[in-house]
């Protein structure tokens, strides 16, 4: 898969995910749209809005961060609403080694 990010605003974005979808005006699959947000006592981080993609494969998942972090300059962060609802925060990769890692945030 490829992806590439339109953006909407300073603040928000689409990223746009295909098999063929490198640049703007390419086919995709799919769209994932993120808004720059204040995450609670977090900070500021990039929030995927509106995505339920069940059967999402790992390098997707990553492929999608890192074309926001990319696009935002901006970690991402988001809510889960089970088992227990909670944030999930990206850690910051200079701390990973380069992997795309979450932490959990209880609320």
């Amino acid at each position: 898969m490829q992806a590439f990010v339109e953006h909407l605003c300073p603040h928000c974005g689409l990223v746009r995910v295909g098999p063929d979808a490198a640049v703007l005006g390419d086919d995709y699959l799919y769209s994932v749209a993120y808004v720059i947000e204040w995450v609670g006592e977090l900070g500021l981080f990039a929030v995927p809005k509106g995505f339920d993609h069940k059967n999402l494969e790992q390098s997707e998942a990553e492929l999608i961060v890192r074309k926001i972090n990319e696009a935002s300059g901006k970690l991402v962060a988001y809510w889960r609403k089970r088992p227990r609802p909670h944030w999930l925060a990206q850690i910051p990769p200079d701390e990973t080694g380069g992997r795309i890692a979450m932490k959990r945030i209880k609320i």
